[in-house]
């Protein structure tokens, strides 16, 4: 594990031991890995308006505090929690990463999907299917205005390059028939004399398209916009509709 995930699970079995629970439940590791703000879970979790306190709050609704100090030495994890752990160590080696870290954690606990933790977050109103596809945009960047993934509403890709909702909607606006002033100065129209400049996605010269909209770093055309409206459209439409149900008092709930 890196640094933070480490941190995210020692962090979890602190906040069992504050609710009187004797084991570590899925629910411990998402308040672990909110109590890590510089990992990228906390961030991405941050950014969906999940605060370590709802969440906290959500956890002693949902099953309460415990009677009795725990145990002595490290608490057992509970069965949904190693599944969430195995699944984070499947999502480290599908990425190629060397380390299992906080967003794996959390990718572990959305895909488990029915343990309390993933329960808090619908509770919370969070988007499962949001979340996973902004933890993927996680390491990517807007090629036109720089902002990280994390910050962006949507990414839409190309051949090693991408562009934001916003940098769309900017582009289509200066490069519709009315025309007008997108909201940052940070993209404007290519002349249709420089024939050579490039669509950044599909390859098309300037000569060949009706609108080129570029910044200092990447350029898009009009038909690749109407593709990324479609996408960011696509995206931004994602919602959950899964309602898991409350676990029964037979097994530890995480």
């Amino acid at each position: 594990m890196s640094g933070d995930a480490r941190e995210a699970m020692t962090l979890a079995q602190d906040q069992a031991r504050s609710l009187r629970h004797h084991y570590i439940g899925t629910e411990h590791i998402l308040l672990g890995l909110l109590a890590v703000p510089q990992g990228i879970a906390a961030q991405v979790l941050s950014r969906a308006s999940i605060s370590p306190q709802q969440a906290r709050a959500a956890v002693e609704q949902i099953i309460g505090r415990g009677k009795g100090d725990p145990p002595a030495g490290p608490l057992r994890l509970t069965p949904r929690s190693k599944k969430v752990l195995e699944l984070a160590c499947k999502e480290a080696k599908r990425s190629r990463s060397a380390h299992v870290r906080s967003e794996h954690l959390l990718l572990g606990l959305l895909r488990e999907g029915r343990g309390v933790g993933a329960q808090v977050l619908t509770r919370l109103g969070a988007d499962h299917d949001g979340l996973q596809r902004r933890i993927g945009m996680a390491g990517c960047a807007c090629s036109f205005c720089g902002r990280s993934g994390i910050d962006v509403a949507s990414l839409a890709a190309g051949p090693g390059v991408y562009i934001c909702e916003r940098c769309t909607t900017d582009a289509s606006q200066l490069a519709s028939p009315s025309g007008g002033e997108p909201a940052d100065n940070l993209i404007s129209l290519v002349p249709a004399g420089q024939h050579d400049a490039t669509c950044s996605f599909c390859g098309k010269k300037r000569r060949d398209v009706e609108h080129l909209a570029a910044s200092q770093t990447a350029a898009i055309c009009d038909q690749c916009l109407a593709l990324c409206r479609e996408i960011h459209a696509e995206q931004q439409g994602i919602t959950d509709d899964s309602h898991p149900e409350k676990p029964g008092n037979a097994d530890p709930p995480g």
